[in-house]
């Protein structure tokens, strides 16, 4: 009952931590901003570049569980395409929706465990992993072809891009909090290991994790020796993530252009792979505040927008994601994403998790 208590009590904290980091960086993202003049230029977009947007944000979902279930294919675990949905959407809204110390992968690798053989449960919640390792890449292989390869004439800018000491200069007011906050994450990870208590709890969490680490390595080992065997599989995923990924920066494109951002789109397929891949180190809730920094710092710095504008289009990609994992909160409540002959586990089973 006491190590329960202690787990519960240090899942909260994280979760007020990345909360108070989450409102925190929206604070720097938004402070001194025009919400009057933002709240006119996003209520006068267009009904049907709205709709669009969500439209390509909603295939390329399709496009994500297609992805997965081709990896779980590989590993002889493969899952129904509304089944994959139904967890991938849950994954999208515990990930953009809600505060919690559950990750949206996590939750997936946990539930697809309920619905493949037993002697699969390991391989399927690997391939969970292998889909975001594969989803990593594909987005870094997009980013760095469009920034390297893809040139941009100067008058379809509204500003030319800034020379590297321009930008430099730019990043250069954050390198104070930056540093701040680094020490301040130094020194209490010092001060946790000073207090003995400290020092035994990493013990135990890193006895832990070895022993699960050589559990897992021979699994981890072999999916990789399967993946290795199937290369041009492999391939397809990374080519699946590139589409899937471009569909959903088409529609943010859409949106900018519709709010009067005269911005060449090789910046959108730079600029947000960029912040999505900032948002992806977990000291926020969903990269809140951090993935909307990532944007726009670089539209206004680089790209020469307007602030509104900036602060618009990384409102707009929030708002998409928001919206769009909403049907994950119905699968949630009705508890659609547990196989029907093992309704007896729990949809809140965060313990479990644990």
């Amino acid at each position: 009952m006491a190590e329960t208590n202690k787990k519960g009590i240090k899942r909260h904290l994280t979760t007020v931590l990345r909360i108070l980091v989450a409102v925190g960086a929206l604070y720097m993202v938004f402070r001194g901003e025009d919400f009057g003049s933002l709240a006119k230029l996003l209520t006068g977009l267009n009904p049907w570049s709205v709709i669009a947007a969500m439209g390509l944000y909603g295939v390329a979902q399709v496009l994500f569980v297609y992805r997965w279930k081709l990896l779980l294919r590989i590993l002889s675990a493969d899952i129904d395409l509304l089944t994959g949905l139904k967890l991938h959407f849950l994954g999208l809204f515990y990930n953009n929706c809600l505060p919690s110390s559950v990750g949206g992968d996590l939750l997936r690798a946990w539930y697809i465990t309920r619905h493949v053989d037993e002697d699969k449960r390991v391989d399927a919640a690997l391939s969970v992993f292998v889909d975001r390792v594969i989803g990593l890449t594909g987005m870094i292989l997009m980013a760095s072809f469009f920034y390297w390869l893809v040139p941009v004439d100067a008058d379809s800018a509204q500003a030319a891009p800034q020379s590297g000491a321009g930008i430099m200069d730019s990043l250069a007011k954050f390198r104070q909090p930056f540093l701040y906050a680094v020490l301040a994450v130094i020194g209490v990870i010092a001060c946790f290991l000073i207090v003995p208590k400290g020092r035994a709890l990493f013990l135990r969490l890193f006895q832990r994790a070895w022993t699960l680490g050589k559990k897992l390595i021979g699994r981890t080992l072999s999916a990789v020796h399967l993946y290795a065997k199937k290369p041009l599989s492999v391939l397809m995923a990374i080519g699946l993530t590139v589409v899937l990924q471009s569909l959903c920066i088409i529609g943010f494109w859409l949106l900018g252009r519709d709010m009067g951002m005269n911005v060449h789109i090789k910046y959108y397929f730079v600029f947000f792979p960029v912040s999505w891949l900032i948002g992806t180190i977990p000291i926020s809730v969903g990269g809140m505040g951090i993935m909307e920094g990532g944007v726009k710092l670089l539209f206004l710095q680089i790209a020469g927008v307007t602030k509104e504008q900036a602060s618009a289009i990384a409102i707009c990609q929030r708002l998409i994601w928001m919206v769009g994992s909403l049907p994950g909160i119905i699968i949630h409540l009705c508890g659609a994403h547990l196989p029907a002959e093992k309704e007896q586990f729990s949809v809140d089973s965060r313990a479990e998790l644990d």
